[in-house]
């Protein structure tokens, strides 16, 4: 299937930001995190 220019953009962006902006919840759908604070380890998902 071929995508739009704003759709190939749009996943540029999102490959190059989407962990930034991830939040991981519980299955119960609280944070996982006792106390805020900031977080000192980064997992990266991919599955391209």
């Amino acid at each position: 299937m071929k995508l739009n220019k704003y759709e190939e953009k749009h996943n540029a962006y999102l490959r190059e930001n989407g962990a930034e902006c991830t939040v991981l919840l519980k299955k119960d759908g609280h944070f996982p995190l006792k106390k805020a604070g900031e977080v000192h380890k980064r997992f990266f998902v991919t599955n391209i």
